[in-house]
């Protein structure tokens, strides 16, 4: 199970690294050739994504939990098969209800302009649209690798997507730089992963046993929905988070404010995917275990790693987003990199580090916690947004966001205290090490920062020695236990070894 785990972290971790070059090639290069104002508009659309917090019902939690219970099963055949046809059935009356009204949802939803309604945003819209479809009947077969402890397929088959996905887009910004051809070879490359991913999902499943399913059809359709019902709650309230605030800025602030939001949501998602790519494969060992010492173990290791590591990358990133963006876009720096820093830096060091507790949540059978949660993020943000906006404009708009992220964090702990009773930082040692840990790091890219080199070799010079600088920290603070490894390993005695000789000092 352990070597499982493994290979998902570490194609996840290879998937983000190569899409995380993508993205910074494919927004640097869209900026340049179609201007902000498209991108922003792009952005946008890029919310009917999210449709999926909408459509899905909360199935895709639901119908992972079913599998990894039952393993391969006849009943977990009717699972696969029902959430799939429901779906299906929900996403052509949903898709649809879009396209007969889409006039309406491009200017009272998505709040264009008149000036903005043109043939080519109502291709790009249609185009999204019918990829999001595909993307979210995708996560069923995704739900069937993930139940199998076979993230690394999920993880290369996306990986696939990115590459062929990304790859047609930064031709066509060199070739056709139109919104329209974007979208369309957008959801050719979407078709093409689609059909790939059925085809290996039922190669490595079987649907071997499938008997008298018209009996079973509507008893499988209402155990499902027990349990995505309490998930979906949450999954509503996802929606009125990060997307609405996004429709909130563009009809309230402006389109070009949305591309602004849109690019520091891309730089902290980067990272954020790279650390859910990495643990997600824990995901389904927590709701295996019935050993609840055991999963709070695992979780309190995780999550002291998460903390380490988001500290790093604020010390690095956040005191560098400057140069950063200044190489990457190269335009509008400042409202960037403020706007990037303050939502990283929240997000790594009040979101990040509890994100296995908010996994063992939704696993583990609490989602009514989970509801509460995002009640608290949407009330909080919605709120703040429109009594902050008057004075503040755009600056409120990203501080209601943050500070969304902050109360959900505060109750997040009481959560974990009052479930698992574990603590983050158990002892002064830890948290002595961790201070020391941090100021080291920011003092070293404060003093990198008083020589002014050109921007690349400043960001060469700063990931060299703050990796080498972090490594000695890593080791000689030990933050890291031989404890800690045994978790994440497990039998695997040939990479444990090799790790603790690197990062463990006698």
């Amino acid at each position: 199970m352990r070597k499982y785990i493994l290979y998902g972290s570490l194609s996840g971790i290879v998937q983000v690294a190569i899409n995380t070059i993508l993205v910074v090639l494919t927004v640097s290069l869209f900026i340049d050739k179609l201007g902000v104002e498209l991108y922003g508009i792009f952005s946008l659309f890029a919310v009917i994504g999210n449709f999926n917090l909408l459509v899905n019902l909360g199935f895709n939690t639901s119908l992972i939990k079913f599998l990894v219970e039952q393993g391969r099963t006849e009943e977990s055949n009717y699972d696969i098969i029902t959430v799939f046809l429901v779906l299906s059935l929900i996403l052509v009356l949903v898709t649809a209800l879009l396209l007969f009204n889409e006039t309406f949802v491009l200017k009272n939803i998505f709040a264009l302009s008149e000036i903005n309604l043109t043939t080519e945003t109502s291709i790009l819209f249609k185009t999204i649209l019918f990829s999001s479809v595909l993307i979210i009947l995708g996560q069923v077969p995704s739900a069937i690798f993930d139940s199998l402890q076979k993230t690394y397929l999920t993880n290369l088959l996306q990986l696939f997507y990115s590459i062929l996905n990304k790859s047609s887009i930064i031709i066509l910004l060199f070739v056709d730089p139109r919104l329209s051809s974007i979208g369309i070879f957008s959801l050719s490359a979407t078709i093409i992963w689609f059909i790939i991913l059925l085809i290996v999902a039922i190669k490595v499943w079987g649907f071997y046993r499938i008997t008298n399913y018209s009996k079973s059809f509507i008893p499988t359709i209402k155990k499902q929905f027990k349990y995505s019902s309490k998930i979906y709650g949450s999954n509503i309230l996802g929606f009125f988070y990060e997307p609405l605030t996004k429709i909130l800025i563009n009809k309230y602030i402006g389109i070009r404010e949305v591309a602004f939001f849109e690019i520091a949501l891309r730089i902290k998602g980067l990272f954020w995917s790279l650390i859910e790519r990495l643990i997600y494969p824990i995901t389904p060992l927590i709701g295996k275990l019935e050993n609840k010492i055991q999963i709070a173990q695992i979780i309190q290791t995780v999550e002291k790693k998460l903390l380490l590591f988001g500290i790093f990358i604020i010390a690095i990133v956040c005191t560098n987003m400057h140069q950063i963006v200044q190489l990457w876009i190269g335009r509008e720096v400042e409202i960037i990199s403020t706007t990037a820093n303050i939502i990283l830096a929240l997000y790594l060091l009040f979101a990040l580090p509890l994100y296995p507790t908010y996994q063992y949540l939704i696993m583990k059978g609490f989602p009514e916690k989970v509801l509460i949660l995002q009640s608290v993020n949407v009330i909080v943000n919605v709120s703040l947004f429109y009594l902050l906006l008057p004075y503040f404009n755009y600056w409120g708009a990203v501080a209601s966001f943050n500070f969304a992220v902050l109360c959900s964090f505060i109750l997040l702990l009481k959560y974990r205290t009052k479930l698992l009773n574990i603590k983050l930082i158990e002892n002064k040692t830890d948290l002595r090490n961790i201070i020391l840990f941090s100021i080291i790091l920011v003092a070293l890219n404060g003093f990198i920062n008083m020589f002014h080199l050109s921007t690349s070799t400043h960001i060469i010079i700063v990931i060299i020695f703050n990796s080498l600088v972090s490594f000695l920290l890593i080791r000689y603070l030990h933050l890291i236990s031989k404890e800690d490894l045994n978790i994440f390993f497990g039998e695997n005695i040939k990479y444990k070894n090799m790790l603790t000789r690197i990062l463990i000092s006698n």
